[in-house]
């Protein structure tokens, strides 16, 4: 399933769009009134930057450990990081 939402989301044709509206509209209505919408985009852009990649790793290209790990497993190795994305110290962009 995963893999041919990710086929069908990556053009920038209605469903992408509407897609992508979708998906971060639901993340951030759970944290909507706890920061900016700047911050809260941010936030939210790191989180499904987590989220794509690893469904694009497990289902798309199906690598291992990655594809037949279990979901308490993932969820105990990647959860702190979107954790931190969501909850944590503020993710920025600097300069190099």
């Amino acid at each position: 399933m995963f893999a041919g939402l990710f086929r069908s989301a990556v053009p920038e044709g209605r469903l992408g769009v509407a897609l992508r509206e979708f998906v971060t509209s639901q993340i951030e209505s759970q944290f909507a009134g706890r920061w900016g919408p700047e911050e809260l985009k941010t936030r939210v852009g790191f989180f499904m930057t987590q989220m794509i990649g690893l469904g694009a790793v497990r289902y798309l290209f199906r690598i291992e450990p990655i594809a037949s790990a279990s979901p308490e497993n993932l969820a105990k190795v990647i959860g702190p990081t979107l954790d931190r994305y969501l909850l944590g110290r503020a993710p920025r962009f600097g300069s190099a």
